[in-house]
């Protein structure tokens, strides 16, 4: 077999880091001798070889010396951006520079790059800058746009960072933050630190838990990083521990399928979710709290949702809002699970054997609660982590009252103790509003130290950085002072995102940002260069109209190989399934529609406002009237969303008490709203609209 050369090698190392598995996941370009001879064991070549090539180069380059040939191959590629970026060995073996620490016998400190270089080079070792070094900035910047701009994440995100105080050694140093080895053991300390994918804890939180669990996992250097406290190390720690939260929200809470993380640890194959308190919105008239338990998932629902066993009872829940199952229900008597049954300070565990599922209840004496319209819900919802210019509420154990009471007073904009029923004995609540500073021995009242902007909902193609336009993310800026201002941009297009509402961390994409092209969104404060950025890329839905163009799709909507499967979806052809036994509507109602949607049923009072309200759960909704976004006037759509082919008197509008208070409100929804309500297109649909309309006009 022929010796690889510069080319062959850079091939097969963009494959190993750059690929369809990484998608949507940061690459780290953690690059060891052992992984170059890896690499090339298969052509009987090792990591002498490899250098041999960087030092050759491309047979088509002119320069001398090997960062003037790295930038010959970058100058080379920048035009067409055809295939793996051709200066990507380079950056490779700046990396494998840092990772020596001993060479021909001589060990070596880490910041001892330069000579390491030369000597690796079979140069003579001396101190200072390698010639035309400093100008390796820009292949890092190209590798970071490469990956987000044009191939938007779909081989993997890389992250452009530096380590220490020297900017050009910095940047390969960056890549050294977590070896390969390291990463792979990230989801068993999630595991075992019972960490829930959907509400990562705070930074302070995390760093403690990587402490407590990586013992054995992690290296005894990336023990020491998030034991220092030094000032000088504090980029690093902070783009480590921000590296793992990324990791922690692209993790679906499942362990490996083979049931082993490693030859030395192995652990029993089951998915994973967090159990979450929560409970309806608190008025002045509100006399009594009920607490609940709801969980979100990174994983796709099974169809007929689930069904956990708890204390010799059966609770299921299905899916409602995307990725939230509904509130967990008693399937004999209906009722929900009364979660003030539960003792708050130790964990709980439930399982569907049947799926493979488990369920934990985190047990902690103060809990935190951030409003549910956030993710789309009604209520408060239970989270691991608080934020600045946000309000909350907090439950927490009498033991815990005056810590918690103090913090409250000195360090929030408002904070109060509210009395109601329903909390169980020696539990209190409070409200607050706008935190200013931590509580440090509190760990769900730490603040973010560090500013990250977060992508949360949207309708994302794969794990790439693509949503589709008429579901677009919304933004979420964690840490920040209140002085921060987000850009979006594209060309001379320029728009600065506002909150959603006072108090809430959300903001939402303007709806003419640009289509099909790669939208900037920076983070910035007065006179400051970017501290933060993201960039994505809005797309129109697109049907091919060639079927065998088309995916074909498991159940859960996965894109899947080989024709050897006995069941797939592909457009509209399905094999392996009886579809005439299924129903031509979805179970998971149209919450994509809007932000604001009022469900109504047949019976006049079946009645319910989302967000604001929980999605219905003892009545079938018929309609969804949906508030249209940000338009000038109020206007309205209504979709049917039965579940059944055919219209027949099941969805004939029934009847009720005229003088029931939910009533009137189903009522008016209809009536009052209905010139400015955009009808349906079909005609039976219209015909089954006007007899809605009509018993309205009467109660309304």
């Amino acid at each position: 077999m022929p010796k690889m050369d510069y080319e062959g090698w850079n091939e097969l190392i963009s494959q190993n880091f750059f690929n369809s598995e990484m998608a949507g996941r940061e690459v780290l370009l953690y690059v060891t001798s052992d992984i170059i001879n890896q690499l090339g064991s298969e052509t009987g070549e090792n990591v002498d070889d490899f250098i041999k090539c960087i030092k050759e180069g491309p047979p088509w380059t002119s320069r001398q010396g090997i960062c003037q040939k790295a930038l010959q191959c970058y100058d080379e590629w920048k035009d067409t951006k055809q295939g793996y970026p051709q200066y990507l060995a380079y950056l490779a073996f700046f990396v494998l520079v840092a990772t020596e620490s001993e060479i021909e016998g001589k060990n070596f400190d880490q910041h001892a790059y330069y000579p390491k270089l030369r000597l690796l080079l079979g140069e003579p070792i001396k101190t200072g800058a390698y010639p035309s070094f400093d100008k390796m900035d820009k292949l890092w910047d190209s590798l970071e746009k490469w990956t987000r701009n044009y191939k938007h994440k779909e081989l993997g995100r890389f992250t452009k960072r530096i380590r220490g105080g020297n900017v050009h050694i910095g940047l390969p140093l960056s890549q050294t933050i977590l070896s390969e080895d390291e990463q792979r053991f990230l989801h068993q300390i999630f595991i075992e630190a019972e960490i829930d994918p959907t509400d990562p804890p705070s930074e302070t939180t995390l760093g403690s838990l990587l402490l407590r669990h990586g013992m054995g996992k992690l290296r005894k250097r990336t023990l020491a990083l998030l034991k220092d406290k030094k000032m000088e190390n504090d980029e690093m720690r902070s783009a480590l521990i921000n590296f793992v939260i990324e990791e922690i929200s692209e993790w679906d809470g499942s362990v490996v399928e083979n049931g082993q993380i490693s030859d030395r640890i192995p652990v029993a194959y089951r998915s994973r979710v967090g159990l979450r308190l929560c409970f309806d919105s608190v008025t002045p008239l509100t006399k009594k709290i009920s607490f609940s338990l709801r969980f979100k998932t990174n994983q796709p629902f099974p169809d007929g949702g689930f069904q956990f066993d708890y204390n010799e009872e059966i609770y299921s829940c299905i899916e409602t809002a995307p990725r939230w199952g509904t509130k967990l229900k008693n399937i004999k008597t209906l009722e929900l699970f009364d979660a003030a049954q539960l003792d708050w300070k130790k964990s709980t565990k439930m399982e569907d054997k049947d799926k493979d599922w488990r369920a934990i209840f985190k047990g902690s004496s103060v809990r935190l609660f951030l409003r549910g319209s956030n993710e789309g819900l009604s209520g408060w919802i239970e989270s691991q982590h608080l934020d600045r210019n946000c309000s909350f509420m907090i439950v927490c154990n009498d033991a815990m009252e005056e810590i918690v009471l103090t913090w409250g007073i000195n360090c929030c904009k408002e904070f109060k103790k509210i009395l109601l029923e329903g909390l169980p004995k020696s539990w209190v609540l409070f409200e607050g509003i706008d935190a200013i500073e931590s509580c440090q021995n509190i760990d769900v009242l730490n603040l973010p130290s560090s500013l990250r902007l977060r992508l949360q909902g949207g309708i994302r193609i794969g794990r790439s950085n693509s949503y589709l336009r008429f579901k677009p993310p919304r933004f979420v800026l964690e840490g920040g002072c209140g002085n921060e201002h987000i850009i979006i941009t594209f060309g001379s297009y320029k728009r600065e995102l506002e909150l959603d509402e006072p108090f809430s961390p959300m903001r939402s994409i303007p709806l003419d940002s640009p289509v099909g092209v790669p939208l900037d969104i920076e983070v910035y404060r007065e006179g400051n260069e970017p501290l933060e950025h993201r960039v994505i890329q809005l797309i129109e839905p697109m049907i091919s109209d060639k079927l065998e163009e088309s995916p074909r799709r498991n159940c859960y909507g996965q894109i899947i190989s080989g024709e050897s499967s006995e069941f797939y979806a592909r457009g509209a052809v399905v094999k392996g399934d009886d579809i005439s036994q299924r129903d031509n509507f979805p179970q998971v109602l149209p919450t994509y529609l809007s932000r604001r949607i009022v469900f109504l049923g047949r019976l006049p009072g079946e009645i319910a406002d989302w967000p604001d309200e929980d999605l219905p759960e003892g009545w079938e909704p018929v309609w969804a009237l949906a508030k249209k976004a940000k338009s000038g006037s109020e206007r309205w759509e209504v979709h049917f969303c039965g579940s059944e082919g055919k219209l027949g008197a099941n969805y004939e509008p029934g009847k009720q008490n005229p003088n029931s208070r939910a009533v009137k409100q189903w009522s008016k929804a209809i009536w009052l709203k209905r010139k400015r309500i955009k009808e349906p297109d079909i005609k039976a649909l219209r015909v089954l609209w006007a007899k809605y309309k009509e018993v309205a006009a009467r109660n309304a």
